[in-house]
């Protein structure tokens, strides 16, 4: 049986479709990202998930996370507001791939936009 690795995912903007920054820990108002459940199922059948936010996860933070969870009929992750260390793959929508010599440019990093802000991003080169 091949080894299960430690999936990370952001929450706002990968599990939820959050259009906007500045969240609070009684904000969870978004839907969930389309296809999300049947995601996560596959994934936990293969690998350990957690959830890590940016958000502040106080008592009252979780139990919200856990109802908007229970809302929607998602199963319940572990979480934390730390990107774990260990992790082995990074599902983050404010993301970028460093391959080893990759570094975005100055305009890229500019014009950068997460998915659920545009209709349309415009090709960006990277140098």
């Amino acid at each position: 049986m091949p080894e299960r690795k430690l999936v990370c995912l952001d929450f706002d903007g990968c599990l939820s479709n959050s259009t906007r920054a500045g969240y609070n820990q009684d904000e969870f108002i978004f839907e969930p990202v389309n296809g999300v459940g049947k995601w996560i199922e596959e994934t936990i059948a293969h690998h350990d998930l957690i959830i890590f936010s940016a958000r502040e996860l106080s008592t009252l933070g979780k139990q919200n996370l856990c109802t908007w969870f229970k809302k929607y009929h998602l199963p319940e992750i572990p979480m934390t507001n730390i990107k774990p260390p260990q992790g082995h793959i990074f599902v983050d929508d404010r993301a970028y791939q460093f391959t080893g010599t990759n570094f975005p440019s100055v305009d890229y990093i500019s014009r950068f936009t997460p998915w659920n802000r545009v209709q349309k991003q415009d090709n960006i080169k990277v140098v």
